[in-house]
């Protein structure tokens, strides 16, 4: 039950203005395009409080947060002159709403749902929406909305474990590096040759790759084109953590170049170029600026064939590499890579993201090393489930694994128009497979090798797998009707076999004449299998009717 709006003031030194940090511009420009729906990004925080505490406490550690932190108070809008900048407020108030409850957790969901549904709006209003929960007379739960323009999640950490300190009357050391000194340093000449480097191994990792993952369109998408599927699995999570020690990699190198390797069966690409999302807090100054650092980056994994462990080995020292130039001003590089796809005579797609935000928290210690067999025994427990859906988003695939309540999350968002939904379950349950199988073999990884569980982009699902070859059976279809010329031919697969059906008026059919055009149509697709046998059946309606059932193989 809502009881009550208090206003809580704050005030501080002075008001700021500076152009916008290059972290912020990025997310800025996230939020224009997915306007008017740009509420997506807004971050949801909640804070349980000591029961020894009152309203009046809580609020007075709000407003010594907000004057601590200038993020708190900080409007990004562009100006008269089309320039991006932060506005830091010096004195004023917020808004906080009061309510009391007797079923905290339902009420904190909703609360916060109520919250996070508008957009923020600069200039006119602070980066963040607070409310204080209470069972009873004291408060149980400080509840937050803010924005992901101003704020990433190692930021909020921040925010959070200073106001546990201020809640609770202890000291704090003075606040990190402010967002304005950090564009300051942007703005000067080291930051400028920082953001060259970066852009300067973002045209080079284009070069080095196609310009598109995923080839084509499916056709019409699902009402919902953009799905979300997450697997929660404690097999990958142990078989993860095995790879890594023997390999002596990171878990998220393991991880990257294991999803790289099933999306290169699946594309018939030998070389995934993923857009990184990376937090930065490892360089000077950003550790504790409680605001948002995030970059991009680029890293193009070559899988050619090889073992896991060759893979991860040079994705390794590729990924390290990318991660430590993820800071450059979005406009620059936005310049840089429309002059190189001039040059390259192809516009390059950035839409398949890997985003590992657990390389921003410590790695949990197990007290025992699990083992091959707990990893496999394990299998049992993963479910894999469709858990979100959007009208728009600007990617084409996303991949994020997250620490879940019980185990490692594993998560995909994919464009249907590209990926179906079926197929990016296939995706979690085939990179599940792939790190249990490595952790018996780590022998090459051919396409054919995953072709077993690899799922493929195809409509309607209307894919078989033969002899270790992914078969388009829509593809087959095109071909067939082409070299046969006959509009009702078809394709199915039954019993494990591809049957292409294709009615022939012709008493004098000749299936090597046919046998022959299919083959010259293949060195145009990767899609379909050649018939390697066929049979002519006459019908009791005297139509003759050639069935192709065929193994991929000339």
């Amino acid at each position: 039950m809502r009881q009550s709006d208090e206003q809580l003031s704050f005030g501080s030194d002075a008001a700021k203005r500076e152009t916008a940090t290059w972290s912020q511009r990025l997310l800025w420009n996230d939020a224009q395009w997915l306007m008017p729906d740009d509420a997506y990004f807004n971050i949801e925080v909640e804070v349980p409080l000591p029961g020894a505490v009152s309203r009046r406490q809580v609020l007075d550690a709000m407003g010594l947060l907000l004057s601590r932190h200038d993020t708190l108070r900080t409007q990004v809008y562009l100006d008269d002159s089309g320039e991006l900048l932060q506005d830091v407020v010096k004195t004023g108030s917020v808004p906080v709403r009061v309510e009391r409850d007797e079923d905290p957790d339902s009420a904190a969901k909703r609360i916060l749902k109520e919250m996070r549904t508008s957009p923020f709006r600069f200039p006119g209003e602070l980066p963040l929406r607070i409310a204080v929960l209470e069972d009873g007379a004291a408060p149980r739960r400080l509840l937050m909305v803010l924005s992901h323009i101003l704020f990433d999640r190692t930021g909020v950490d921040l925010l959070t474990a200073d106001l546990e300190r201020l809640v609770s009357n202890a000291e704090l050391p003075g606040p990190g590096v402010q967002p304005v000194s950090r564009a300051v340093f942007e703005r000067s000449a080291e930051g400028a040759e920082l953001s060259e480097r970066a852009v300067g191994l973002w045209l080079e990792t284009m070069a080095s790759a196609p310009p598109s993952t995923f080839d084509g369109s499916l056709g019409k998408p699902a009402e919902l084109r953009f799905v979300r599927v997450e697997m929660a699995s404690p097999a990958a999570a142990t078989a993860l953590g095995l790879l890594s020690s023997r390999l002596n990699v990171t878990n998220s190198t393991v991880l990257l170049s294991s999803v790289a390797t099933v999306l290169a069966a699946i594309t018939g690409r030998d070389t995934i170029l993923f857009k990184l999302i990376v937090g930065n807090r490892f360089l000077p100054g950003l550790a504790e600026l409680a605001g948002i650092t995030v970059g991009n980056a680029l890293v193009a994994v070559k899988t050619n064939g090889c073992s896991l462990s060759e893979i991860a080995a040079v994705t390794s020292r590729s990924y390290l590499n990318a991660q430590a130039h993820a800071q450059c001003d979005p406009v620059r590089l936005a310049e840089a890579i429309r002059s190189a796809d001039r040059r390259r005579g192809a516009v390059t797609r950035f839409g398949t993201f890997f985003n590992d935000s657990r390389l921003s928290r410590p790695e949990a210690v197990s007290e025992a090393e699990p083992s091959i067999e707990d990893a496999e025994g394990q299998k049992a427990l993963t479910r894999i489930r469709t858990v979100a859906g959007w009208q728009r988003q600007n990617l084409e695939f996303f991949f994020e694994p997250y620490s879940g309540a019980d185990c490692e999350v594993f998560s995909v968002i994919v464009d249907t128009e590209l990926v179906s939904e079926e197929h990016a379950h296939e995706f979690l349950r085939t990179l599940e497979s792939l790190l249990l199988k490595q952790l018996r073999s780590d022998t090459g990884v051919e396409a054919a090798q995953l072709a077993a569980d690899a799922p493929a982009p195809g409509p309607e699902g209307r894919w078989m797998r033969k002899d270790g070859i992914l078969v388009d059976l829509r593809v087959v279809e095109e071909i067939v009707r082409a070299v046969s010329a006959c509009p009702r031919a078809f394709a199915v697969c039954e019993d494990g076999e591809l049957i292409a059906y294709i009615p022939s008026p012709a008493a004098g059919f000749d299936p090597m004449r046919l046998h022959r055009s299919v083959m010259a149509q293949l060195a145009r697709s990767r899609r379909a299998a050649a018939p390697d046998r066929y049979v002519q059946l006459v019908s009791e309606s005297g139509e003759r009717v050639v069935l192709a059932a065929g193994s991929g193989r000339d």
